[in-house]
């Protein structure tokens, strides 16, 4: 991958929108600090407007029994075409996720009078987002909120490939803080961000949290995962479904001792429809075989981690599942595609421990290697455990002890 210099036009432009930004952060900072000093409660606000991609449950659960921070959920309706709105329904969705689970939230849109909340009008201290786009122009956009409160940002999903989208949008540097996963991912973005990566900390991956907190033991892991990525074309190209779609399929038929559970991407069945792969009715088909069968589900939901702890395989194509899985210890079998954008030093890292299949045939012979209980990969991925930090140390708790420490300064 080409790295960006900081010293080009473009980036000597980002590095000083970085500054102005840090600048309008210290003063913010400053009155922050002095309603702490007064005995105030922060106001803590996180962004949600893809339930699928919620990735701060553990950060928010330690923040609402800290007498320090007053934290809120905030649902956020996200723009749709009239073709995304046939593949998911969006904010209701959101709404119900969390509905569901019993965690309060404010609701960031009005249905009855179409009027999106302005973030501000929380007076938030804090406001954490889950994603960098998507959020509503001059109400939610970072530009807007961050006139007046701290943004974080803890991403979506762990960098892996070589996706400039991961560090490389306005959004990055005019963050207060940008939460990375791991000290690989923060070598490279010193190199490759405009602002070296001045607002970045290294405090772990908060999703993983939930290997520590709802840790199972002497699981019967029966559970195949199939998760199939959206990216047919653009510029990741990781989606394999092509050749490897129906090959899934029928070792589903073929193998009903196991539980094979569809965890697709949000925009997947979208991009089926819109790419032309399926028919809008041939999409509706297959997806239904996943819910007719005895031995099959469909998990959309974006509190997957539990569902990791089950599984005794991943079958994937998708870029953050493969961070995202590896605590399990399980093996994984990788469709790759040759047209991809390839994998970050992270991303390398972390598959010298999976199980990389191009073709049709690499993916039987991979899958029934896997099945007969083989995995000759198992101590490669044991060792590669150390890139997610200290075993047993929560990133929620990381994060909290980072700003604990910069607002009572």
């Amino acid at each position: 991958m080409k790295l960006p210099r900081i010293e080009t036009p473009r980036n000597i432009f980002r590095y000083f929108v970085s500054l102005l930004y840090q600048a309008r952060y210290f003063c913010i900072l400053a009155r922050i600090r002095k309603r702490v000093r007064h005995g105030h409660t922060t106001k803590v606000l996180f962004l949600v407007n893809d339930n699928s991609k919620w990735n701060a449950q553990s950060v928010y659960d330690s923040m609402s029994v800290s007498p320090l921070y007053d934290p809120y959920i905030v649902v956020c309706r996200q723009i749709q075409s009239e073709a995304e709105r046939k593949t998911r329904t969006g904010y209701e969705d959101d709404c119900a996720f969390f509905h569901s689970r019993s965690i309060s939230f404010i609701r960031g849109y009005d249905p009855d009078t179409s009027i999106d909340l302005d973030i501000l009008s929380l007076a938030p201290d804090i406001v954490f987002y889950m994603q960098p786009w998507g959020w509503i122009p001059g109400k939610q956009n970072i530009e807007h909120v961050s006139r007046s409160a701290l943004t974080a940002y803890i991403p979506y999903s762990m960098p892996v490939i070589n996706d400039p989208n991961d560090w490389n949008l306005g959004f990055h540097i005019k963050l207060w803080r940008f939460f990375l996963s791991d000290e690989i991912t923060y070598s490279d973005y010193k190199v490759w961000m405009a602002n070296k990566a001045k607002n970045c900390r290294v405090t772990g991956y908060p999703k993983l949290d939930a290997y520590i907190d709802d840790r199972m033991s002497d699981v019967d892991r029966k559970v195949i995962i199939y998760a199939p990525h959206h990216s047919f074309t653009g510029r990741l190209k990781c989606a394999t479904f092509t050749w490897s779609g129906k090959l899934i399929m029928d070792f589903v038929k073929k193998n009903p001792d196991y539980t094979w559970t569809l965890k697709p991407h949000p925009r997947f069945k979208y991009e089926l429809i819109k790419q032309n792969i399926l028919t809008e009715q041939e999409t509706d088909v297959w997806f239904s075989f996943w819910t007719e069968q005895d031995h099959t589900a469909i998990f959309t939901g974006g509190n997957y981690i539990p569902l990791f702890q089950e599984a005794c395989l991943l079958v994937t194509d998708c870029v953050s599942f493969i961070g995202e899985f590896a605590p399990s210890g399980q093996p994984v079998i990788l469709l790759a595609n040759k047209n991809s954008a390839g994998y970050n030093t992270l991303g390398q890292e972390i598959i010298k421990g999976y199980y990389i299949v191009y073709t049709p045939e690499n993916l039987v012979q991979c899958m029934s290697t896997l099945l007969s209980g083989a995995d000759p990969l198992k101590e490669v991925r044991k060792k590669n455990m150390h890139i997610f930090g200290e075993t047993g140390t929560r990133a929620a708790d990381k994060i909290i002890e980072h700003v604990d420490e910069v607002l009572l300064r």
